[in-house]
């Protein structure tokens, strides 16, 4: 099997920085602020899941994977928008 540069813009790379990693940690331990909470989703949904990606890529497994990750993405994202809005208490 070869291996791809991590570089190359493949759905098996996940480009995460520090700042990426660090809120995605954050959010799994429930400890993450607003801000932590708006990088781990947008971490998530765009560079693991890439939801928003095109569908072309250089081979038909390359493509099944991306698709898989973009269909969880979008279940996330559909589970995210028929939540009910959370109540304020006054």
């Amino acid at each position: 099997m070869s291996r791809v540069h991590p570089s190359i813009n493949t759905p098996l790379h996940a480009d995460l920085d520090d700042h990426d990693t660090a809120a995605i940690r954050a959010f799994l331990n429930c400890t993450a602020n607003e801000e932590q909470q708006r990088i781990a989703r947008e971490a998530i949904l765009g560079k693991i899941c890439r939801v928003n990606d095109t569908g072309y890529f250089p081979s038909e497994d390359l493509r099944n994977i991306a698709m898989g990750k973009r269909w969880v993405g979008n279940r996330i994202l559909q589970t995210l928008i028929h939540l009910p809005k959370k109540q304020e208490t006054k």
